[in-house]
């Protein structure tokens, strides 16, 4: 934010104004994470069940490395910016025992 307030342009517009590829990606994913934790984290959700299919391992090491830290604030930010609970969006993408795993870690 103070970035912002000194230049011209976002943290996130310099980035990619000035890299590319992964290390863009890279940069990019770290700037939008310390701006606003539990938003990131709520699109990385997202975007590990968006589509045909899920990214399996991406969607479990995001539940498990947050749902002791901030997974409550995540769960708010995800019915925010998508309409739809997390939790419903885990029903309608993941069955049976791996369902409930997921479903017990997000659950308060």
């Amino acid at each position: 934010q103070e970035y912002d307030k000194i230049s011209k342009k976002s943290m996130e517009e310099a980035i990619s104004s000035e890299t590319s590829g992964d290390f863009e990606a890279l940069l990019l994913a770290i700037a939008t994470c310390a701006r606003d934790t539990q938003d990131y984290f709520a699109e990385v959700l997202y975007v590990s069940m968006k589509g045909l299919g899920t990214n399996d391992d991406q969607l479990v090491r995001t539940v498990v490395s947050r749902c002791e830290v901030d997974m409550v604030e995540i769960k708010q930010c995800y019915q925010q910016r998508r309409g739809k609970s997390l939790e419903a969006a885990i029903e309608s993408d993941c069955s049976g025992n791996y369902k409930r795993f997921l479903l017990a870690l997000i659950r308060e």
